[in-house]
C-alpha cells in the first residue's frame, strides 16, 4: 500500500486534462489487473481549464518563483492577461485577519 501511495503521489496533477490523470489511471488499471480484476475503461469529453503556470518576479528576489493555480478558476478559464498582475505582496501567514495588518 505504501508503494502504491508513493507512486500515485509522484504523478503531477491528477486533475482532469493533466498528464497525471492518464498516468494514474494506467497505474491503477495495471495494479487491479495484476490482482486478477477485469477493468473497463470508459472515456468521455469534458471541459477543463489547464494552468500553464506563472512566475512571481520582484526586485527583492534573485530569481522569479514559479506559481501554479490550486484549481484554475473552477470551470472558468483563467482571465489574467499576458501583462500579468503588479502590486504589493502580503505575507499573511495563516490567513487570519490580524496577520494582514491593515
Amino acid at each position: 500500500m505504501k508503494r502504491d501511495l508513493t507512486k500515485l503521489a509522484s504523478f503531477q496533477s491528477r486533475a482532469l486534462g493533466y498528464p497525471g490523470t492518464n498516468e494514474t489511471a494506467n497505474y491503477v488499471r495495471g495494479r487491479l489487473e495484476g490482482l486478477g480484476y477485469s477493468v473497463i475503461k470508459e472515456t468521455f469529453p469534458a471541459f477543463m481549464p489547464i494552468d500553464h503556470g506563472g512566475r512571481l518576479k520582484s526586485g527583492d528576489l534573485e530569481e522569479s518563483i514559479p506559481l501554479h493555480a490550486f484549481w484554475p478558476n473552477l470551470a472558468r478559464p483563467p482571465s489574467t492577461g499576458p501583462e500579468g498582475l503588479k502590486g504589493p505582496l502580503i505575507y499573511a501567514r495563516s490567513g487570519k485577519y490580524l496577520h494582514y495588518q491593515g
